[in-house]
């Protein structure tokens, strides 16, 4: 009775197997068969109503069946995704090229800037002007 169970099983797997297009129906197939509530699962909890003489023979035959539509599904899941990431990856020779900045900046430059970011933080305002001034323009004018 499980044995026949375990060979349509098998079959139907094969058959829907065949039929997968996409990773949509890879998922659902794969809930179907090998998820928590799929049927291989169940046919697991009826080999625990099977006589022990039995048990040996058809848990052997269910690992096979699990390990078998693991492995089927792995190996197109793979094999899909390839094909998905081909397509979304071909370059547009249209479109312009990156350009690449040449240099950087002085690091005294990167870290007066970052002075200036602290004392801005803080509530003061920078301004640029000449780094001496004259008597004329301090005191005189």
């Amino acid at each position: 009775m499980l044995d026949e169970k375990i060979i349509r099983t098998s079959n139907d797997f094969d058959t829907e197997f065949r039929s997968v297009q996409n990773l949509q129906q890879l998922e659902e197939l794969r809930i179907k068969y090998i998820g928590r509530n799929g049927l291989i699962s169940s046919l697991f909890d009826e080999l625990k109503k099977v006589s022990q003489e039995e048990k040996p023979a058809l848990g052997k035959s269910l690992n096979l069946l699990r390990s078998k539509a693991n492995g089927s599904l792995t190996s197109l899941k793979l094999k899909l995704e390839s094909v998905v990431f081909s397509k979304e990856s071909k370059i547009d020779l249209t479109l312009p090229g990156n350009l690449k900045e040449i240099g950087s900046r002085h690091i005294l430059t990167q870290t007066l800037d970052e002075i200036k970011s602290i004392f801005k933080g803080m509530g003061f305002s920078v301004h640029e002007g000449p780094e001496l001034e004259s008597d004329y323009y301090n005191f005189e004018a």
